[in-house]
């Protein structure tokens, strides 16, 4: 049924700058004759004319397919005291329009790659001034009320991170260092250089930096793009992709271990069967979600790294690496001075375990973790990544293994130990092969 209303001047749609404070009326409810056109939809769902449960309740368009008042209320007859067409409750009457947005639980929400609504809260939260305990999409949306140049967000918010926060706290960090004191990824961060993710610049990290509320990639929580294979991370992280499809990719080499947060890695993605970038806790380095165990036989002669301790963790007798055994791996350090170029061969400073010019030997020095072979450029973007399906298990020798380096050309190594720093470099880890063969490991 199609009533003849004249759509009023202040509908909210003529002039957005004006009338923003309104749901848009006068939005035609079917197949606009171009894409984005104005006053039109493109959700396909909606060019179908007014959803029959509206209808039920009395709902009506104006001309032209158009929504208007009468769309949503009922003057006579109205289900609610507000005189809806449909009850409002659980997000109903939202829902009737906006299906992808208002799903019927998390699954769902999943599934959608969209924020969960008629979610029962473990706790209540300070939401508005009230306690709120189900999340509705009145919760972040007023109708009426909303606030100009927004997605009609409330009480005159206008940055929709702040909506985020309400809930979110445990995943909100005014800077770095609050950040790594929760064990979560740094927000508020600067980027040196904006970076484009799916066709936007982000030069500040928040949540919207990675999240989209109500358009994410189906089967993703609610992310911008997919992260099972690492995409939505190698935007800022170049180059860690392609661990995608090697050994450390555990859906190739073990996939039914589970992180800390037990899930196994088809279902964390490749970069979550190593890192949790909100679950995290203090202590844990790289945002690690691995599960932990004591590192029984700890190499004497290294210097005690935490970081180090995250790589024996896999490559010890009982560890998820136990097939590459490492017994050796420390490197003398007292007593001495070692300097390298950080984007050559990266030394960590002791007491804080950070990249520095002067330092201490780690596993990272010599091995990219995240790299299968030794390139060039570790940051480039434009490199084949690998099919973890069916990728065929290829054993690791000397040159490769996620060696930075195939040899020890413009390393430091050669500064201490000259024409024999390359079988040292190669056979770094063999007791038989270099440690214990009567000869003195730094001459």
């Amino acid at each position: 049924m199609i009533i003849s209303f004249h759509l009023p001047k202040d509908s909210g749609r003529e002039d957005a700058k004006k009338f923003g404070t309104n749901h848009p009326l006068g939005v035609k409810m079917l197949k606009p004759p171009q894409k984005g056109q104005h006053l039109s939809t493109d959700d396909p769902h909606l060019q179908k004319g007014l959803p029959k449960v509206l209808q039920a309740g009395g709902g009506v368009l104006l001309e032209n397919d158009a929504i208007g008042c009468q769309s949503c209320h009922q003057v006579h007859e109205g289900a609610t005291k507000n005189l809806l067409t449909q009850t409002d409750e659980s997000s109903e009457l939202c829902a009737s329009c906006h299906k992808r947005q208002a799903p019927k639980d998390k699954k769902a929400a999943r599934k959608a790659g969209v924020h969960p609504v008629n979610v029962e809260l473990e706790e209540p939260v300070e939401f508005r001034g009230e306690k709120v305990k189900t999340v509705q999409c009145a919760s972040c949306h007023s109708v009426h009320d909303g606030t100009l140049d927004t997605a009609l967000y409330p009480d005159k918010i206008k940055d929709a991170e702040k909506l985020c926060i309400a809930c979110h706290e445990r995943q909100h960090a005014k800077d770095e260092d609050e950040a790594a004191k929760k064990g979560i990824h740094p927000m508020n961060l600067e980027l040196d250089e904006a970076i484009k993710i799916e066709g936007v610049d982000v030069k500040k990290i928040g949540c919207l930096s990675c999240h989209a509320v109500h358009s994410g990639k189906p089967n993703t929580p609610a992310l911008l793009q997919d992260h099972k294979n690492g995409k939505l991370c190698e935007n800022c992280h170049a180059g860690k992709q392609r661990v995608v499809g090697t050994d450390h990719d555990f859906r190739v080499t073990t996939d039914e271990t589970e992180n800390q947060q037990e899930e196994t890695p088809h279902q964390s993605g490749v970069c979550g069967s190593c890192h949790t970038l909100h679950r995290g806790e203090e202590k844990n380095i790289f945002l690690s979600a691995v599960v932990e165990s004591e590192v029984k036989d700890r190499d004497k002669t290294a210097p005690g790294l935490k970081v180090d301790e995250m790589c024996m963790n896999c490559h010890q007798k009982e560890g998820i690496g136990k097939d590459k055994e490492i017994e050796f791996y420390g490197h003398p350090y007292q007593d001495m001075v070692l300097r390298s170029d950080e984007k050559v061969m990266p030394l960590l400073e002791k007491e804080h375990e950070e990249i520095e010019e002067l330092g201490v030997i780690a596993c990272i020095t010599c091995h990219d973790p995240h790299s299968w072979k030794p390139v060039k450029n570790p940051e480039e973007k434009n490199y084949p990544v690998l099919n973890y399906k069916k990728q065929e298990n290829i054993e690791g020798d000397i040159t490769n293994s996620y060696l930075r380096h195939k040899g020890v050309e413009k390393t430091f190594c050669v500064d201490c130990h000259g024409i024999e720093a390359l079988p040292k470099y190669k056979y770094y880890h063999h007791e038989d092969k270099v440690r214990g063969i009567g000869v003195d490991y730094l001459k």
